[in-house]
């Protein structure tokens, strides 16, 4: 099935619905949160909910946050989620081929980047039973995004399992806040392009709605054996989203999405590591994916400052890839409740439980078995943030309790605590434990080659990992702030493969299993400063210290060697935001990236520059230079992907029009 009706409709419905905006909802819509004009005490004060699961300051929080807002999102230039979060220190980001994106913080990196758990407004879209996220198929538009919240280190005691090195929460807009018409339209040098179109309007005096779609269309290139060959991506999404307010207590959201795309290489062959296995293979070149997702939440807040909120939701993915053909659906419910117990304890705490239902179909040679399967994964959730010194000194301590069909139960602890100085800065440290459960591909991968057999192994057990931090937040005067992470998170009962023994004569058998430790240690640097009324400098970076160690006889070394060497151990960014007058904007981003020992890759450096000028309140339009410091470059080399992808300079254009 095709979606490119959806595009069509809302592009119908700019042209021919007329939307009755209300002037309060007018004005809401109409505002732009431009962070040039931000004192650094307000970027300091915006709330999140990722954190504590509750809305609190950036400034209170004992943990490594960072907000992505529109208006960054709006001056990077960027036109995929994983291209906006390459602003945040810490988060490692990659293009793979075919659309696809490796994202991850503090180590791991790859396609199947398993140890990041990321939502989009509180649906988890991690795949458990695949182990990572499928980036290409995430085409919301970036217009309708509202902040992306990024939470670097565990937040296993809130989220439970795979929230092991962070957690990426993408807010969209309230629909109120998009009334009207929206359209969007980017192209570039590379013959590829993105077009939206939303519109908003009201339903009754208490509901609004959204309805959106996006196309997106992409040439780039790969590394082929012979030379550079053609990578296609197209993709379709459409959706709407519903917001009530019945009372003055309570708010109701449904959303729902569809999408569907195909991802293609212009060769038939490639070759491809399965490690530490290696073949020439003549695996199907491209990918095909179908997905939907509905969403229902109420939220309600009470006058003392309580409140809760329960969602329930179905996710359904359809992909084939590198010759299996998988379906992926689960229900999730959440229900969280908020609370004072006295003056001095504010109470978190929650349920929930998810069913995965999914079917892989494989081929002769690769497979896994059973081919169907259900898990189920329930828990509960308690978090006490005590104030032990009124506005100075608070201490949170809480834990997840997890139970899976998989891997069994896991626990995750917590302790964090907050100083908070009367001079503008505050010091904050942390313990904490995560756990991430084994994938369907670990766990029930057969895989035949010439060389080796791979075989099943369903003994695995959860990956644990125990996280120690410690930060700092301070402001150097009124108009720069500072804010320093520093991390030891130790690993144990990492799944890699290992030797299982020989099928006569020679030939040896494969399986995954809990064999590896591991060490991460790390800096992690946010600096804002503004220079003048006009013009500000966001800068950040880390440094990454990654080993891991092979846990006895057996092990095969090359995947422990591939997950290390996938990370660079330093980066760094720097964004200049500067106004030049009230209609024309020009910002700079400059990025350096260390080298990859898995490839190996060389390090880069990367620049972007755009020039936006808006000739009346309603019509933006950007001028876009991205990669301008080299012709070409691979970013990754990903072992189970056919080729690397080459990322090109390029030259684009985009067309935003708003009423």
């Amino acid at each position: 099935m095709k979606f490119h009706w959806a595009l069509a409709i809302a592009l119908a419905a700019v042209s021919s619905v007329g939307v009755e905006v209300s002037p309060a909802a007018a004005q809401s819509a109409s505002q732009s949160e431009d962070l040039t004009k931000l004192s650094l005490d307000d970027l300091l004060s915006t709330e999140v909910t990722s954190v504590a699961k509750k809305p609190q300051r950036v400034d209170e929080a004992a943990a490594a946050v960072f907000v992505v807002s529109q208006e960054d999102i709006r001056r990077s230039g960027a036109r995929t989620i994983p291209d906006v979060l390459r602003m945040v220190p810490g988060l490692e980001v990659a293009d793979l081929p075919l659309g696809g994106a490796a994202v991850t913080a503090r180590g791991f990196n790859g396609f199947s980047a398993n140890k990041l758990l990321v939502l989009v407004d509180g649906r988890a879209i991690y795949m458990s039973a695949l182990g990572g996220v499928l980036w290409d198929q995430q085409l919301i538009p970036l217009e309708d995004i509202q902040r992306i919240e990024v939470v670097r280190g565990p937040g296993a005691t809130l989220y439970g399992a795979n929230a092991v090195n962070g957690v990426i929460n993408i807010v969209t807009k309230h629909s109120v806040d998009t009334l009207g018409v929206q359209v969007n339209a980017q192209a570039d040098s590379k013959d590829g392009g993105t077009v939206s179109a939303n519109v908003g309007t009201q339903l009754g005096a208490d509901a609004t709605i959204r309805l959106y779609a996006t196309r997106r269309t992409l040439y780039d290139e790969a590394q082929g054996v012979g030379g550079l060959i053609n990578d296609f991506e197209g993709g379709n999404q459409g959706g709407a989203r519903i917001d009530v307010a019945p009372t003055d207590h309570d708010a109701l959201t449904f959303q729902g999405d569809v999408q569907d795309g195909r991802n293609r290489l212009s060769a038939a062959s490639g070759f491809v590591q399965l490690p530490p296995l290696s073949l020439v293979t003549s695996l199907p070149n491209a990918n095909v994916f179908h997905g939907a997702d509905i969403l229902g939440r109420w939220t309600r807040t009470l006058d003392d400052g309580s409140g809760f909120s329960g969602q329930l939701y179905w996710d359904h993915v359809q992909r084939q890839e590198l010759g299996l053909t998988g379906r992926v659906d689960q229900i999730n419910f959440d229900f969280n409740h908020h609370f004072n117990l006295g003056p001095r304890n504010a109470v978190v705490w929650g349920v929930n439980y998810r069913s995965t239902w999914d079917d892989i179909t494989g081929t002769p040679v690769i497979f896994v078995t059973p081919m169907k399967q259900q898990q189920t994964l329930y828990g509960a959730f308690i978090q006490d943030d005590i104030t032990v010194v009124p506005e100075r000194l608070t201490l949170s301590i809480g834990s997840k309790f997890d139970h899976n069909s998989v891997s069994g139960s896991d626990i995750e602890p917590s302790i964090r605590a907050l100083w908070r100085s009367e001079h503008n800065w505050s010091v904050w440290a942390a313990i904490s434990r995560a756990a991430r459960t084994p994938s369907r591909f670990e766990t029930d991968l057969t895989y035949f080659s010439p060389i080796a057999l791979v075989s099943p192994n369903s003994d695995i057990r959860s990956e644990i990992m125990t996280a120690y931090e410690a930060g700092a937040r301070m402001q150097l005067g009124p108009d720069v702030a500072l804010d320093v992470t520093a991390y030891r998170q130790d690993y144990s009962r990492l799944i890699s493969w290992g030797l299982a023994g020989f099928v006569p004569p020679f030939t040896p058998i494969v399986q995954y299993g809990n064999h590896g430790h591991g060490v991460s240690q790390g800096l992690e640097v946010e600096l804002n400063a503004k220079i003048t009324p006009t013009w500000t400098v966001k800068a950040g970076g880390n440094v990454l210290n990654l080993g891991i160690t092979p846990g006895g006889l057996g092990t095969v070394l090359s995947d422990n060697a591939i997950d290390q060497g996938a990370s660079p151990r330093a980066q760094a960014s720097v964004r200049s935001l500067w106004n030049v007058t009230d209609d024309v904007d020009f910002d700079l981003w400059y990025r350096h990236v260390g080298k990859l020992e898995t490839g190996p890759v060389p390090a880069y450096d990367d620049l972007m520059a755009r020039l936006a000028w808006r000739p009346t309140a309603h019509i933006e339009l950007s001028l876009i230079g991205e990669h301008l410091l080299s012709a070409r470059r691979i970013e990754i080399v990903e072992p189970t992907e056919p080729f690397p992808v080459v990322v090109a300079r390029q030259v684009g254009v985009k067309l935003a029009v708003r009423y």
